[in-house]
């Protein structure tokens, strides 16, 4: 037998052990000769009761709904006796059938064995505990609250018992789902209770009329409040729907009761929820400085963690024009941000482009005239001319001149690429002087052997500028490291030094064209690093710095 088939034959069970308890106490404790010497109570209490399955009482928000029939059965109960109240119990099944025809019919019968079985023992719980039928006084207030208390517990109970045993929970796990709001339903209940045994004491038929004309009221009441809650709950979702489409961040705050909204782009944007935005309010961090200041702003460039946002706080008023709150709206420009800076670099370096490439020649022809006449007077002169003049130190700054406009040439007119399918362990094979262990650098390369498409003659230029600034800032000693990290897209390749590092300030303009921190640099070295690895479709970063060193990082795209 399966386990479902097992839970549906024990649930089975269940139910008929129910119905044939209910079913003997009923035959038990009722009179088939009963003399019913208040047939109007009788039958108005049935229709009573078949108004209250009716006329609902709604409680928002949680969609639970309260029937009263059972003020009707408990008043009874207290007032006329355990016959008469399941005599109306009886009655009420045919009412009950017509008002719910969907029902099936094992159903009505087991909740009719159970209320038999509630009400049977809430009155020997009344009768117990010293609690007189048909006397009302302050004397029994403590049976009819223990009496409608069990009446509850017992009734929970039963019902938890067969949802876990037909679903397969634990009991306990069913009883808390059921408790919920049944403290509530217990009281209301209790007080209705008593209320209506206030009124059917003098007079039995206009109380028990009163009461339920009330309770119809109420409920008619409660409907249309129910309506109006179900409308406002409609239209504030359908509102939260627009908010949370929009690609810009959104928080509304009610200054009045502290509360705050956020739509799904702030939250994902902020990585918070409603419940952390005043634990982030105590924070200095300048986006939450401007929130918790609740001045005013539009399209202001604020920083919040590593990003940057477009801010702006305005006023959120009420339907009487009166300011409650602000609303804040934002939008992520950290990419658009990094980009303009990308645009400012490449205009950078155009506008260079553009005067190297008139500057060069004329700089390179007079250099090429004086370095040969230097070269002849060099010589034609003795050794102590020569030492004189300083004739090798001016070829050697012609040679540095020179040297800058090849750079300024290649920035100018970089040269056309020779892609080749190789790894990078291949090219620094081809530069073998320079990354070699000696007795003052260690020099360690962790490279798998990954093919990419790569310009040998280019990237050997990358890898030798990256690995003599290197050395530069080690002064020649230290440690120098190579490895490579593999990503799913991606070939990230890491050159880290045991250098002095660089300040923030140096970090930010390193791949700016003509700057350098060194006496003797072009400042055009990285520039030229960064054109290449851009034209390969990778980018280059200072990935980290310190006084224990530098990391750069090159990351290029792996072959599709």
């Amino acid at each position: 037998m399966g386990i479902q088939a097992l839970f549906k034959k024990t649930s089975n069970l269940y139910i008929a052990s129910i119905i044939m308890i209910g079913l003997a106490l009923f035959i038990t404790h009722f009179s088939f000769n009963i003399v019913v010497p208040h047939w109007s109570i009788i039958l108005l209490s049935i229709f009573a009761v078949a108004l209250l399955n009716i006329y609902l009482i709604y409680i928002p928000p949680r969609d639970n709904s309260l029937c009263l029939d059972a003020t009707i059965y408990l008043s009874t109960l207290f007032f006329y006796g355990l016959e008469t109240t399941l005599f109306i119990l009886l009655l009420s099944i045919v009412p009950n059938y017509f008002t719910h025809k969907g029902t099936e019919w094992w159903k009505h019968l087991f909740n009719f064995s159970l209320y038999v079985s509630l009400y049977t023992i809430a009155y020997y719980i009344y009768k117990t505990l010293g609690g007189e039928i048909g006397a009302l006084s302050l004397e029994y207030a403590h049976a009819y609250i223990v009496s409608t208390a069990i009446y509850f517990v017992v009734n929970i109970a039963v019902i938890a018992s067969y949802f876990a045993i037909a679903n397969s929970v634990k009991v306990t796990t069913m009883v808390k789902n059921l408790s919920d709001g049944s403290v509530t339903h217990y009281f209301a209940t209790l007080i209705l209770s008593i209320i209506l045994l206030i009124l059917i004491d003098p007079f039995p038929i206009f109380g028990l009329a009163v009461f339920t004309i009330i309770v119809v009221i109420v409920s008619i009441a409660f409907k249309n409040y129910y309506k109006m809650f179900e409308q406002v709950k409609k239209d504030k979702t359908y509102r939260e729907q627009i908010l949370n489409s929009l690609p810009v961040g959104i928080i509304t705050s009610d200054d009045t009761v502290n509360e705050f909204f956020l739509n799904v782009t702030a939250k994902e944007v902020l990585k918070i929820n409603e419940k952390e935005v005043i634990g982030q309010l105590r924070s200095d961090e300048q986006f939450w400085k401007i929130i918790r200041s609740r001045e005013f702003c539009k399209n202001q460039k604020v920083l919040y963690k590593s990003q940057v946002l477009l801010f702006s706080q305005s006023e959120l008023k009420n339907k009487n024009e009166q300011l409650i709150g602000r609303i804040i709206h934002f939008i992520d420009i950290t990419e658009i941000e990094e980009m303009q800076r990308k645009i400012q670099q490449t205009e950078k370096l155009a506008l260079l482009g553009e005067m190297s490439a008139g500057a060069a020649h004329e700089i390179r022809n007079p250099l090429t005239v004086i370095s040969g006449f230097i070269k002849l007077m060099k010589q034609s002169f003795t050794k102590e001319q020569n030492e004189k003049y300083q004739l090798a130190l001016l070829l050697k700054e012609l040679d540095r001149i020179n040297s800058i406009v090849d750079d300024m040439l290649l920035i100018a007119r970089p040269t056309t690429q020779h892609l080749i399918k190789m790894s990078i362990i291949d090219i620094i094979n081809e530069i073998p002087k320079l990354f070699n262990n000696n007795s003052r650098l260690k020099v360690t390369i962790n490279l798998d052997d990954t093919k990419l498409f790569l310009d040998p003659k280019q990237m050997k230029q990358v890898l030798y500028n990256l690995a003599r600034n290197s050395m530069e800032a080690m002064g020649g000693t230290g440690e120098l490291s190579v490895y490579s990290v593999k990503k799913e897209k991606e070939y990230q390749l890491f050159i880290k030094d045991t250098g002095i590092g660089m300040p923030d300030e140096t970090k930010k303009l390193v791949f700016n064209p003509f700057f350098t921190s060194k006496e003797t640099g072009t400042g055009l070295g990285l520039t030229i690093v960064q054109r290449i690895v851009d034209n390969h479709g990778g980018t280059i970063e200072v990935y980290d710095t310190s006084e224990k060193g530098t990391t750069i990082l090159i990351t290029l795209p792996l072959p599709s």
